[in-house]
């Protein structure tokens, strides 16, 4: 078998080495759009446009650390009219971008440079100029520079420090930090340049022995203008040469976006926060401009002593609650800013259902007897006359105490036949401490509100209920569940009664005083769904209203419709022989596999049936008589009442 062998030979091939002349942007003095009849664009345009480049070492043979680190007046080489696409000129133009370069000594002349000065570029004029290499032959002027004594052998031992010691190339406005120069002494010239703006901030000399040193506050006129945080360099001149240290020192400020540790809560950049306005009882927080601190705004609150209408009634500032700050006639403000009265016999109070205090009230109206209690364990209540008579004793156990408001409520019912002559006006107060009575409450004999007759007549208002939450004709899902809401409105009576979904009971209430009440109901079961309110006062009056939803699934099909009465709102008693009713409320579907589509009124039929047997002969929903109609009822005396089928024909 014969055995093949490769042999691989490596090859070690040399180049020569590459200058260390690469003209990186630190030797690029300018760059041109072409040899010759050029524009200009300066060193830093992001992105460069143009590609020739007029490079320091390539005209001095020799590359200089931190070139940009010039002073725009004693290094100035030529203006621009921008900073690309420029035209040139001398330094009596009236261009503003400036182009320097650290070292250099530059004028511009006509013809040829002299002695041991370099052409940097060609112009052809003296100013909004065209621009060529300085080896053209196209334009008569030069621009000819000399390049000083630069030093770079001691760069590294040049550094920024802070006051306090050590080295450090951040600082923040406002600090103090020290230009350091190792083994320099003497009275030595020096310059600090704003590197994001180009120009020259300070110049100077000082006195100072190795190592050489100069402290300088960065106030706020060294950063005005800036968005970002500043840069800046400095320059020694020590024994006929420039030093430069190798790192600058970035300069943070309230304002330049970035929040500064130790400095600053918040930073926003230029664009800080307004000072919010605080509403009343509001705290807001913004960052503040000037200081970049987080600064609290407090808008008008209770305890400030400023009256803030509609909120407050009064404010007495810290004297607010301080009862021993009352005026003489027992007027306080509270530490809630509310306008009260402290006075031992105004402690307990008459009040209606509804918590307004009352003087009067008519026989047979529900009343409150409340006391402003302040901690002692709840006692009973008497109720007496001008005299003291006792009409009647309320025990304990039906006092009501608000643990948290330290409050008493008990309930008492005026009797329909007290003798008025007799009891009224009335007063209360708890039992084991007559010291303390309610105001007056006087008793009235005749009604309010119920058509005349004078006498003895009682005056009353009929209990209303109104449903929310849910609406009559309703689409629910079935199995979601819904929260319906019971209004209740009777202010001189209390409420018993019930609701009723579906026909059962899910809520029975009694002497309720509360102007509402909610149910949470699933509705778990498809079709039309009845939901009942029932109330009844203290005085036997009634009220009672229903409506209808209806309740569907995916597998639900046929015909279905809610029976809606929008008028009369109570069903159970009608005032007057003659009622408007209106049911076009009314709603009907037709589902197919849980879609549906509504069914007009003209297609139902409706079916009425009254107390005093009396129906409305129109049933087909074609004719708008079948659910709005004026009915009078024949009995005018009692309840009359009223019941409707809807069908689908």
């Amino acid at each position: 078998m014969e055995k093949r062998w490769v042999v691989y030979i490596l090859l070690l091939l040399t180049f020569p080495l590459v200058s260390p002349t690469q003209c990186d942007n630190n030797d690029v003095i300018i760059r041109l759009s072409g040899k010759t009849n050029a524009h200009a664009e300066t060193w830093d345009f992001n992105p460069p446009r143009y590609l020739e480049k007029i490079c320091y070492s390539k005209i001095f043979g020799r590359e200089i650390q931190n070139g940009h680190n010039c002073d725009p007046q004693r290094n100035l080489v030529l203006k621009l009219s921008g900073k690309t696409n420029a035209h040139a000129g001398g330094s009596s133009s009236g261009y503003t971008t400036t182009v320097c370069y650290r070292g250099l000594s530059c004028r511009l002349v006509q013809g040829q440079c002299s002695g041991s000065e370099k052409a940097i570029v060609k112009l052809s004029g003296k100013d909004n100029a065209h621009l060529e290499i300085p080896g053209g032959s196209n334009y008569p002027f030069s621009v000819c520079c000399s390049t000083g004594s630069v030093g770079s052998g001691r760069v590294e031992a040049m550094w920024w420090s802070l006051s306090s010691g050590g080295k450090t190339s951040w600082a923040y406005q406002g600090e103090t930090v020290l230009l350091r120069l190792m083994n320099g002494f003497g009275n030595l010239p020096y310059a600090i340049y704003d590197l994001v703006n180009s120009k020259t901030v300070k110049t100077g000399k000082h006195n100072s022995g190795s190592p050489w040193n100069v402290s300088w506050t960065i106030d706020k006129s060294y950063l005005t203008g800036m968005k970002s945080e500043g840069k800046f360099n400095f320059t020694v001149d020590f024994s006929g040469k420039t030093y430069s240290p190798k790192e600058i020192l970035s300069v943070s400020f309230c304002g330049d976006g970035k929040v500064s540790q130790g400095f600053e809560e918040c930073d926003t950049g230029r664009s800080q926060q307004r000072r919010p306005t605080a509403g009343y009882g509001e705290v807001k927080t913004y960052c503040n401009a000037t200081t970049c601190k987080i600064t609290v705004v407090k808008g008008p609150y209770c305890g400030d002593g400023n009256v803030q209408k509609p909120q407050e009634q009064c404010d007495w500032g810290k004297d607010n609650g301080n009862l021993s700050k009352r005026k003489p006639n027992g007027d306080y403000c509270s530490s809630q800013c509310k306008l009260l009265n402290y006075n031992p016999n105004s402690w307990l109070k008459w009040k209606d259902l509804n918590g307004k205090e009352i003087t009067s009230a008519y026989r047979g109206d529900t009343v409150v007897l409340y006391h402003s209690h302040f901690g002692r364990n709840p006692q009973g209540f008497e109720i007496v006359n001008r005299t003291g008579a006792k009409l009647a004793s309320i025990p304990k156990t039906k006092v009501k105490y608000n643990s948290t408001s330290k409050e008493l409520t008990a309930y008492y019912i005026i009797p329909n036949g007290l003798d008025i002559k007799k009891y009224s006006p009335l007063r209360f107060y708890e039992m084991g401490d007559k010291s303390r009575k309610s105001n007056y409450l006087t008793i009235k004999k005749k009604g309010g509100g119920g058509g005349g007759g004078g006498g003895n007549k009682i005056r009353d208002k009929d209990p209303k209920i109104k449903l929310t939450g849910v609406s009559c004709g309703s689409l629910i899902n079935k199995g979601e569940e819904k929260k319906i809401i019971i209004n209740f409105s009777d202010a001189n009576d209390l409420l018993s009664g019930y609701v009723k979904i579906d026909g059962k009971k899910v809520k029975t209430f009694k002497e309720l005083s509360s102007p509402q009440i909610s149910v949470k109901y699933k509705f778990d079961k498809t079709g039309v769904v009845e939901i009942e309110a029932y109330a009844e006062n203290s005085r036997g009056e009634k009220a009672q209203t229903a409506i209808n939803v209806i309740v569907y699934d995916s597998k639900t099909s046929g015909k279905y419709a809610a029976p809606c009465i929008g008028n009369p709102s109570s069903f159970m008693k009608f005032k007057g022989d003659y009622v408007f009713f209106d049911a076009s409320g009314t709603k009907a579907y037709q589902f197919s596999s849980g879609s549906h589509k509504s069914i007009a009124l003209k297609n139902l039929k409706f079916s009425w049936e009254f107390s005093d047997g009396r129906n409305n002969p129109y049933k087909d929903g074609a004719d708008e008589r079948s659910y709005r109609f004026y009915k009078a009822f024949e009995t005018r005396k009692g309840y009359n009442w009223a019941k409707l089928e809807v069908s689908v024909k």
